[in-house]
């Protein structure tokens, strides 16, 4: 069962949430891409990447659809900061615009967007009427190895900016 967009945030706030980039506790916008809060700082930078990376949202000022809540909840810095952290050249905050560039074009993080969307098609799925819910989702492919996580995805790399 998802809250609407204030009651959701609202909850959100009161458990506290942090910048995944930066760590700033005044985190009051958001990557919807990986369901993750950032400060208006890098959420600036992240606007930056462009939205085939990183889309990114107010908590505040924004409407959001029932889809974009679903990868908040499904999501959420946490969990993302712990993917990251298996990944040696992408679990240090990112410094430079570089560097932010390498962790959100990378093979791992295109990685992480796939598996959160096939986690939200399932959570819609076990909401939907059985009729409409009638072959699951397909799995994740394996994620890229330690040496490799940090490499561009070549499909970031032919989006457009």
């Amino acid at each position: 069962q998802l809250d609407d967009e204030k009651t959701f945030f609202a909850k959100a706030l009161a458990e506290g949430h942090v910048c995944i980039d930066c760590g700033s506790p005044d985190a009051e916008w958001a990557t919807v891409t990986y369901g993750a809060y950032l400060c208006v700082d890098c959420a600036g930078r992240h606007r930056g990447l462009g939205v085939h990376l990183s889309f990114v949202r107010s908590v505040t000022m924004d409407r959001w659809s029932r889809d974009q809540l679903r990868r908040m909840q499904l999501g959420g810095t946490k969990r993302f900061q712990a993917f990251l952290e298996t990944y040696p050249k992408l679990r240090a905050p990112p410094q430079t615009v570089a560097a932010l560039s390498t962790r959100y074009a990378s093979r791992a993080a295109a990685h992480y967007r796939r598996a959160l969307d096939l986690r939200c098609q399932e959570a819609e799925a076990a909401t939907a009427a059985p009729a409409v819910a009638a072959s699951p989702p397909a799995s994740p492919a394996p994620a890229p190895g330690l040496e490799e996580g940090h490499l561009p995805d070549p499909a970031a790399a032919s989006s457009p900016p």
